[in-house]
């Protein structure tokens, strides 16, 4: 038997088995292309049904503007909605707004506890923020670059993206009245500080600020 006849088999099959590979990454590649399109698809979706029924609220005037939760709903909404080319990694850098929604519940835990839903129209608005903060935090997660920060950094991660999810599951069955009080007061201006720390952190996102035209 030549050497030629041994050779050649064995050539072509690992040419084949190079195709079948590379063939198998370009289409898996492609695969996992589309399924980010339409998980960004959905997951916009979702913030803009919840910021166009908050508006609604607004214009119907069942709802005040000026009410802190409005601004904290349709602030989110709307920065969520216009970066949905950055879900990646706005899915682990939820930070800006975690501070906020730590110092609204620090200050209204008691008063949400002991209340039920006064305008039960938010309710829906508040449900579709909270469902579509969960599929960012949770089907947008860029692994890699999670680990490449270390394990601690995840941990923080994961303790945001809970805390920030929990806070709107719990509004879901309390009162969303977050106005009216001398609370308020401390509540705007422990918020505008956290919106100026937020801009400072958004900026290595985003070159422009847009949090400037939500608030």
């Amino acid at each position: 038997m030549k050497a030629e006849d041994v050779l050649y088999p064995i050539l072509i099959l690992g040419m084949l088995i190079i195709y079948y590979f590379i063939s198998g990454l370009w289409s898996n590649r492609r695969k996992n292309k589309y399924k980010k399109i339409y998980q960004q698809d959905v997951t916009n979706s979702e913030f803009a049904k919840a910021r166009h029924e908050l508006t609604l609220l607004a214009i119907e005037k069942k709802i005040n503007p000026k009410d802190s939760l409005f601004r904290v709903l349709y602030g989110i909404n709307t920065f969520f909605l216009r970066r949905p080319d950055k879900y990646g990694q706005l899915s682990y850098i939820i930070l800006p707004f975690e501070a906020m929604v730590r110092s609204l519940t620090e200050i209204k835990t008691k008063e949400l506890e002991n209340k039920k839903i006064e305008n039960e129209d938010l309710t829906p608005v508040i449900k579709k923020t909270y469902y579509a903060l969960k599929n960012l935090a949770f089907d947008h997660s860029n692994f890699t670059a999670i680990l490449l920060r270390g394990f601690n950094t995840y941990i923080r991660i994961y303790n945001t993206q809970s805390k920030l999810v929990l806070f709107f599951k719990k509004l879901i069955s309390k009162s969303p009245k977050f106005y009216g009080s001398i609370k308020e007061e401390k509540a705007k201006i422990i918020l505008e500080k956290n919106i100026n720390s937020a801009k400072k952190v958004l900026s290595e996102i985003s070159p422009k600020n847009e949090l400037e035209e939500i608030y």
